[in-house]
């Protein structure tokens, strides 16, 4: 299995995460694209990169701190990372109006900065869409648009079709899982399989039966089952499309 979005250096994982590193080694997962945006999650990620080769990362600033986002910042990130030779993408960036956490101008002017950056650098953008999706089509439609992914994505069908033509990719957590969650099992029916992929958002979002619990890569199984019910696949078989389209957009 890929987990394309994970927070592992949160201090919440923090305990166990070398057992987790273990663990997932063991069960020999694709990958793991852990989502670095401090310079402690980057300076964690160099330390531990070499003995896990299945994890990448992305350098980016999240749109609840865009207040305090400056260019430097996120080149910083990217100093520290690029050499590992494991830096996959940007972000997760992007907008969020549900919460507004920070002005809606500096979210964009951060947002925008991302852009610009996963342009120079060649890499995909992870991007975090909160009861913001027309603008987010907006910028991205403006800026022109990188290969990105619609990280949780939560919306509904007319949504998913927009982000799809724009060239996005979904990526769907545990929130599929929820029984509430009718419309997102709705929208991602009306996907390509090749333009999804799936995630943990840990260590938010534990999937049922452990919702509300401490989320981690070892629950993405019930993730991708419920993902699988929802489009009447076999999960085997989706797991390995899913694996599929996760290594083109953040590479081998």
């Amino acid at each position: 299995m890929f987990d394309t979005h994970a927070h592992l250096f949160d201090p919440r994982l923090a305990p166990g995460l070398e057992s987790l590193l273990e663990h997932l080694s063991a069960d020999g997962f694709a990958g793991v694209l852990c989502v670095c945006d401090t310079v402690d999650s980057a300076e964690s990620f160099r330390t531990v990169a070499p003995r896990y080769p299945f994890l990448r990362c992305a350098a980016g600033i999240h749109p609840h701190q865009a207040t305090g986002f400056s260019p430097g910042t996120l080149e910083r990130l990217v100093a520290i990372l690029q050499p590992s030779g494991r830096l996959a993408a940007i972000g997760e960036t992007g907008l969020d109006f549900h919460y507004r956490y920070a002005p809606r101008e500096a979210q964009i002017r951060a947002f925008e900065a991302h852009i610009e950056f996963a342009a120079v650098h060649r890499l995909p953008l992870v991007i975090h869409s909160r009861a913001a999706a027309d603008d987010v089509l907006t910028i991205l439609q403006r800026r022109g648009t990188p290969r990105a992914v619609i990280h949780c994505f939560s919306d509904g069908t007319e949504e998913a079709r927009r982000f799809m033509e724009a060239g996005c990719f979904l990526g769907v957590s545990g929130i599929i899982t929820f029984p509430k969650a009718d419309a997102l099992r709705a929208a991602v029916r009306a996907v390509p399989r090749d333009r999804l992929l799936i995630e943990t958002d840990c260590p938010y979002l534990a999937p049922v039966p452990h919702r509300g619990h401490t989320n981690s890569p070892l629950l993405l199984p019930h993730t991708l089952a419920a993902l699988a019910r929802a489009l009447g696949e076999d999960p085997a078989a989706l797991d390995r499309v899913l694996d599929a389209n996760a290594f083109e957009v953040f590479g081998r």
